[in-house]
């Protein structure tokens, strides 16, 4: 498994996000490795890399989860490193993109940081909650970055329940 020194970087730069009720939290560069069972690999190291539809594909490459178990996934298929993730439990993997590129998603997540300022913990955003413009603020950065994409899977990241 080789993984793109873009992708060390990423995840070199430190945690994942909490908001309230909901998280992404990345793997550290030297356990990137042992992550991949589940996804890659099974736990006996056997490849689950199969070529079928619905299979993990070579390209993937988990570097984290959500607060739901989804992974977070870098398809290392071309430079920019598009992201995406995909329902766990489901019996297969259909990818959906969450940003166009690393560099966006690392933009994304910033986003994500800032507005989570005080309010990573579910009474935190209780005694602070995030304003309808606020959602707006970044929701909209984030479609302005990632034209076209479909932002479900941020949105999710705001509600709390």
């Amino acid at each position: 498994m080789v993984v793109p020194q873009k992708v060390k970087n990423f995840l070199a730069r430190g945690p994942g996000i909490s908001l309230g009720y909901n998280e992404i939290t990345f793997f550290a560069p030297e356990s990137l490795e042992q992550s991949q069972v589940g996804y890659r690999v099974d736990a006996d190291g056997n490849s689950l890399i199969t070529g079928e539809e619905g299979a993990w594909q070579e390209e993937w490459l988990v570097i984290g989860n959500d607060g739901l178990g989804d992974p977070i996934i870098v398809d290392t298929s071309n430079d920019d490193l598009m992201v995406l993730s995909a329902m766990h439990g489901e019996g297969s993997w259909e990818s959906y993109a969450i940003a166009d590129t690393l560099v966006n998603f690392q933009k994304i997540i910033h986003l994500f940081q800032k507005v989570s300022e005080g309010r990573a913990y579910p009474d935190e955003l209780k005694n602070n909650p995030i304003s309808e413009s606020e959602i707006e603020i970044v929701l909209k950065s984030i479609e302005k970055q990632n034209p076209g994409f479909d932002l479900t899977y941020w949105e999710i990241l705001f509600e709390n329940e």
